[in-house]
């Protein structure tokens, strides 16, 4: 049974976003940190740890700094995937007043390809990092999955702003603001 969706707008503007991604981002830092104080313990921050500490955060900032260019790389790329035109219907940008980068599909996609593409970055590059920290112990795994997770928040959003959406919905992603639009 197909969802029957009027042509429609889900959006939402770049400020908003932001204020809503720190939002989600609490619960989500939550569930990272307080595992990772269960099972590890708080022995990481002994004295003799604090220069590979501090050295293992100026690690981490440059990582989560290329890592922005990459969590737009990977949109692009799962779109790519799906959409007719291949690479040609990705744009990439930065809407500068708010340091936000972006990836753009130019085409259709159905609701459950958009979602793929709209997740991907925030798996590998805040869960997967996340879950390695739990299992390792590397605090510097879950700082930077929370980071990214963080990056993520936006993604999230949308991908919040579509769960009454049947996948086979043909969406299109918005050229100018975040979400998308029903076809």
């Amino acid at each position: 049974m197909e969802n029957h969706i009027e042509k429609k707008e889900y959006t939402m503007g770049a400020g908003k976003a932001n204020a809503l991604s720190l939002f989600l981002f609490i619960p989500l830092a939550l569930l990272s940190w307080i595992p990772y104080f269960l099972i590890w313990g708080k022995s990481f921050f002994k004295p003799e740890y604090a220069k590979p500490f501090l050295f293992g955060l100026n690690i981490c900032t440059v990582a989560f700094l290329v890592s922005i260019v990459l969590h737009e790389l990977i949109h692009g790329f799962c779109w790519s995937l799906f959409a007719r035109n291949g690479w040609k219907s990705i744009h990439f940008g930065v809407v500068w007043k708010y340091l936000l980068p972006y990836c753009h599909c130019r085409e259709p996609l159905t609701a459950k390809q958009y979602r793929i593409g709209l997740l991907m970055p925030t798996i590998l590059l805040g869960v997967f990092p996340v879950i390695y920290g739990l299992i390792t112990g590397s605090f510097y795994a879950i700082f930077y999955g929370s980071l990214m997770l963080l990056a993520g928040g936006g993604d999230l959003l949308v991908f919040l702003m579509m769960r009454h959406l049947d996948n086979e919905t043909c969406v299109k992603d918005h050229p100018s603001k975040i979400g998308f639009i029903v076809e």
